[in-house]
């Protein structure tokens, strides 16, 4: 058997008080995973919802289910003729949107459709609107080309908003900043010309 010395106790004491004092060392989290971002609804229809999924499939199967079309009980991978939930599922169309990737659903704005190069709503007279139609995303807003304002176009376009002013001051309307809210989105700026 051995001595233990007075020392060897108080060393141990102190090599105990200091371990209880030391800073819990931090677990590391493995990153999240970043699921795939999509948009599905149903062409010529207007909607279409930003759903977050691993593939094309589980993306239309969400929007399936979210639409009352889905039942639980089908767990096929792929389409299957003949079964009712796949045919809604396959009815249908999605489209990856990569720029979306990791993005909460309630941080997508309606500006960010215009952005991605999907239509929606104008958040000022309701209308549907497209980026092919000249629908904008101005900030958080989706704009349609009616309702855009020559402020909307110093934010989007500056170098349209100078030609819009050169235009007005052609046709000697009063370009200040009172009227940066003119609706100039539908005016035919080449008249007079």
């Amino acid at each position: 058997m051995t001595d233990i010395s007075r020392r060897d106790v108080l060393v141990g004491a102190a090599a105990i008080v200091a371990a209880a004092n030391l800073p819990a060392i931090p677990m590391q989290a493995a990153p999240a995973e970043v699921l795939p971002a999509w948009v599905v609804g149903s062409e010529g229809e207007f909607n279409w919802q930003h759903i977050i999924a691993r593939t094309e499939r589980e993306a239309r199967r969400f929007f399936a289910q979210e639409c009352g079309d889905y039942e639980e009980d089908c767990d096929h991978e792929t389409d299957q003729d003949g079964c009712d939930c796949c045919e809604a599922i396959a009815s249908y169309e999605a489209e990856r949107k990569p720029m979306w990737d990791g993005a909460p659903y309630d941080s997508i704005t309606p500006g960010d459709w215009l952005r991605s190069g999907t239509g929606h709503v104008c958040s000022r007279c309701s209308y549907e609107t497209f980026p092919e139609e000249g629908g904008r995303g101005v900030g958080k807003e989706a704009v349609c080309e009616e309702c855009m304002t020559l402020a909307d176009w110093d934010i989007v376009d500056p170098d349209r908003a100078a030609e819009i002013r050169a235009d007005m001051a052609d046709w000697g309307a009063p370009v200040s900043p009172a009227n940066d809210s003119t609706d100039v989105g539908s005016q035919d700026l080449t008249h007079g010309k």
